[in-house]
């Protein structure tokens, strides 16, 4: 399905909740059922009708618009700045990239280099990845977004 598309897979939603990604301001939630271990992606109306049930684990799925507005645009990379970047036409590539200064024979040039390079099926998963290593690797903190 087209919104399956515009979502992260499950295995990032849930990822994405031990990290500590908020659960409640989401457009789109994975609900499973426990007993049938079925995955379902429903809106936040469905969430709210599975919520207060035990039978159901419900995780956040970010779309790529919700990941693009919490994903920061620099960060500090080993005291030099870094950008991410989203290349869509690149198997959906998100890098980082350092930018800083190396002296040539005829002055100072800019250069660059990527240092991170995460790729996925679809532009959420590659957002969701990128989110789940920044985190992770402690060069974003949840609260701070």
């Amino acid at each position: 399905m087209i919104k399956e598309r515009h979502v992260c897979a499950l295995k990032y939603a849930k990822e994405l909740k031990k990290l500590g990604y908020p659960q409640d301001d989401s457009l789109w939630y994975w609900i499973v059922d426990l007993q049938t271990q079925k995955e379902h992606l429903y809106g936040k109306v469905g969430r709210e009708v599975y919520n207060h049930q035990i039978d159901y684990e419900i995780y956040a799925a970010p779309t790529v618009a919700e990941l693009g507005e919490v994903l920061p645009d620099e960060i500090k990379w080993d005291n030099n700045k870094a950008f991410l970047t989203f290349d869509s036409r690149r198997c959906l590539s998100y890098k980082v990239v350092c930018l800083g200064n190396r002296t040539q024979y005829s002055g100072r040039s800019i250069w660059e280099e990527t240092v991170v390079n995460k790729n996925a099926d679809t532009e959420a998963n590659t957002r969701a990845k990128m989110y789940i290593y920044l985190i992770k690797n402690k060069h974003i903190k949840v609260e701070d977004l």
